[in-house]
């Protein structure tokens, strides 16, 4: 008895090709190669200004108390929000040029995979954010409600 739960095409094999097989033309090669090369540059922006956000940090925090605070809280809301995106555009980058040179599938899982988390992070920092903007607009309307303002 045949197993039911198989895609209809299971059996077939048109070409007589391997169907795992990944085939780059020369044309993905190079929008991949321009891509890695621009998520490398961005990639590289992106740490310079961590750089600049770490001595801007140290200089606030030399400020006393309050600069301590504001420094720290700075620190690991901007650098975190910062950080995770710039080192996903560098894994995603990195690991093209290694699945280009290499023509290894692996590599090139990964480098999808982290493009893939980048574009979550975005998502799920833009629904923060909307939800965010959501609250601050029902907090206005009832302040201004209890003022008379409407």
């Amino acid at each position: 008895m045949d197993n039911q739960n198989q895609p209809l095409d299971a059996d077939m094999d048109p070409a007589g090709e391997n169907p795992q097989e990944l085939i780059i033309t020369e044309n993905i090669r190079q929008y991949w190669t321009e891509s890695r090369k621009w998520g490398l540059f961005f990639a590289v922006l992106g740490f310079i200004y961590l750089g600049f956000l770490l001595l801007s940090v140290l200089g606030i925090s030399s400020m006393g108390n309050g600069g301590i605070f504001a420094g720290v809280f700075m620190l690991l809301i901007a650098g975190g929000l910062i950080f995770v995106p710039v080192w996903l555009i560098f894994q995603f980058s990195q690991n093209l040029k290694k699945g280009l040179e290499t023509e290894s599938i692996e590599a090139l899982g990964l480098s999808f995979t982290s493009l893939r988390r980048l574009y979550q992070f975005a998502g799920i920092l833009m629904i923060v954010i909307l939800a965010f903007y959501a609250i601050m607009f029902l907090f206005m309307l009832t302040f201004m409600a209890g003022r008379g303002g409407m």
